[in-house]
């Protein structure tokens, strides 16, 4: 915590994921170039770990001439995320990236 109703964390987590789903992409055969198909696929396991970073912090400081602000505050965090899935058996085995996860995502907002 910070001295004014302030907060600076950092977090860390993981997710083992069993039965995790991915999707493929592949040319159709026979088709012709540019159509591909799009096709969920059930997969073996799937890990996702990431980091956070978090900021809150209220205008408590502000002088005289700007107290009509001191109700307010700033919040932001930054998270990456680093993401991985298996899929297939013997040399058919591959890893795809985990479906929909974003490997940064950041946010900033005014408080009241």
């Amino acid at each position: 915590y910070t001295g004014s109703l302030g907060l600076l964390s950092v977090g860390v987590f993981g997710k083992w994921i069993e039965n995790a789903i991915a999707v493929t992409r592949s040319q159709v055969p026979g088709a012709p170039t540019g159509i591909e198909r799009i096709q969920p696929v059930n997969g073996d396991d799937a890990r996702i770990l990431g980091v956070e970073l978090a900021f809150n912090q209220r205008f408590t400081r502000l002088p005289d001439a700007l107290r009509l602000f001191r109700p307010f505050g700033i919040f932001g965090n930054f998270t990456e995320t680093r993401t991985e899935s298996f899929f297939g058996e013997g040399e058919n085995r591959r890893e795809l990236p985990f479906v929909n996860t974003p490997e940064r995502t950041a946010n900033l907002a005014l408080t009241y």
